[in-house]
């Protein structure tokens, strides 16, 4: 923020009494009602004719407590006016140095206030940065067993994809991405990347610079709390060596079920070997939400960084 933004902004917030200028009128407005009772009671002073000029050149003169003594008070009325003037004056200078000195003060914390958020944006967009990696490897994963796919880590990406339970039919594909061998299911790639990408999205959230955006983490610990509801991790690994009592392996089972569905079912199967199919597909969707808003995130910080930086 430049200074004259900055400015700006610290004479807004300031009320109307507040305001040096018009304290600083207050001052000239009192100079010139005392010229006027001077002009009116000019017999009352010593040496000051009936003149104006000389009125307002003694108010002057008594309201910044000079005194040259050219024009001196000759009765206790005029006496009574000059005090008052010259009480009024100090009081008033006093109140124009201490709005001037708070104007400034708001000035330099306007300016620190923005220094201080454009530095926690940034600490934000870093974050953003190590977390989009993740982000993209989570994709990677969610693309090896899922039938369509996701090209790119934006809002308008994400939110173009539909899906249903059929289309998870690779969910025991092998991974390719996956270290431990090409032999290991999609499916258990996505749980590992799922698991490290939720872990740097909660540091995200866990710092104290996401108070700029209070209303979107909100949002990213609810999804994140949903995500966790929905683990069924332990219910695929436990399942996917097992066999059923007619000898077909429960991965077999799942993987002919899906092959056969066109659509999401009315109600989801309870109690039975697809039930955890269904539940993934509704992690999936919680875990695109996510994605979205941190993508959305990512962007919003972008802009406002980057404005604020101009």
């Amino acid at each position: 923020m430049d200074f004259a933004e900055a400015k700006r902004r610290a004479y807004a917030e300031m009320r109307l009494w507040q305001r040096p200028f018009f304290i600083l009128f207050c001052y000239l407005f009192t100079a010139c009602f005392y010229s006027l009772a001077y002009f009116m009671h000019y017999r009352e002073f010593k040496q000051l004719s009936h003149s104006l000029v000389d009125a307002f050149y003694f108010s002057m003169i008594t309201i910044t407590t000079l005194g040259y003594g050219d024009i001196t008070p000759a009765t206790e009325l005029a006496k009574c006016i000059v005090a008052s003037e010259a009480i009024l004056g100090v009081i008033v200078i006093g109140l124009f140095l201490n709005s001037l000195a708070s104007f400034y003060a708001r000035v330099r914390e306007e300016t620190e206030k923005e220094d201080t958020r454009l530095k926690r944006l940034w600490n934000i967009t870093k974050r953003l940065d190590l977390i989009e990696p993740a982000a993209v490897i989570l994709l990677i994963a969610m693309n090896s067993m899922m039938a369509k796919k996701v090209k790119k880590f934006t809002a308008t990406e994400l939110r173009s994809i539909t899906f249903h339970v059929g289309d998870l039919k690779d969910l025991f594909s092998p991974s390719h991405f996956y270290r431990a061998g090409i032999s290991t299911p999609a499916v258990f790639f996505y749980f590992d990347c799922l698991r490290k990408f939720t872990a740097k999205v909660d540091l995200l959230v866990a710092q104290d610079d996401m108070s700029l955006e209070r209303e979107r983490a909100r949002r990213i610990v609810n999804l994140l709390r949903k995500i966790e509801s929905t683990d069924v991790e332990p219910a695929f690994r436990e399942g996917h060596a097992r066999k059923l009592s007619d000898g077909r392996r429960e991965a077999d089972v799942i993987r002919f079920y899906l092959s056969r569905v066109r659509r999401d079912p009315d109600s989801i199967p309870l109690r039975t070997v697809v039930t955890p199919v269904f539940i993934l597909r509704d992690q999936i969707r919680l875990v695109i939400e996510l994605l979205i808003e941190l993508a959305e995130l990512s962007e919003g910080v972008d802009r406002k960084a980057l404005h604020q930086s101009v």
